[in-house]
């Protein structure tokens, strides 16, 4: 699977997420804003060598966060946050990925590598999900920030077992 490709797409994916949570929430200058930030971050992807794209992945964060202020539309940001993790982690693995010298190597990596991001994505579209499931008490930022800490621990601990 071409990796730049599906970074793409879940680039775009994000953006036009958000660019519609901000719009159903008539946050319209929000939502050209993470339109921006999607097209920045595929342009500069594109225009530099292993770009990891920090920067754009805490924008998103940023942008899941304000959106999740508004409890209307409560699954939706952590959905995006999880879209977001996954491509900011795809341009992370591509980076390291051109360190790789064999073509057999790469294919190895990225094969092993995409099976363990996809258990990851789909934990996070569960953990996007249950807030809509079961009515819970707490607010919704601090579910967002549990998932996504649940997340980045589930990432670090698959990561650690890999190099096992």
């Amino acid at each position: 699977m071409n990796l730049k490709r599906l970074f793409g797409g879940l680039v775009i994916t994000v953006a036009v997420l958000f660019a519609g949570i901000y719009a159903a929430l008539d946050s319209y200058l929000l939502a050209i804003v993470s339109l921006g930030v999607g097209g920045l971050w595929l342009t500069l992807d594109a225009k530099i060598a292993n770009y990891e794209g920090t920067l754009f992945f805490l924008a998103f964060v940023a942008l899941a966060v304000i959106a999740s202020l508004d409890d209307t539309l409560k699954p939706w940001p952590l959905l995006g946050l999880s879209i977001n993790l996954a491509a900011w982690d795809i341009a992370r693995f591509t980076a390291r990925l051109a360190n790789a010298e064999q073509p057999a190597t790469r294919a190895v990596l990225t094969t092993r590598h995409l099976i363990l991001l996809a258990g990851i994505i789909i934990l996070g579209f569960v953990f996007a999900v249950l807030p809509a499931l079961v009515r819970l008490a707490i607010p919704f930022v601090i579910v967002g920030g549990v998932a996504l800490l649940a997340l980045l621990t589930l990432q670090q601990s698959m990561r650690s077992l890999s190099r096992d």
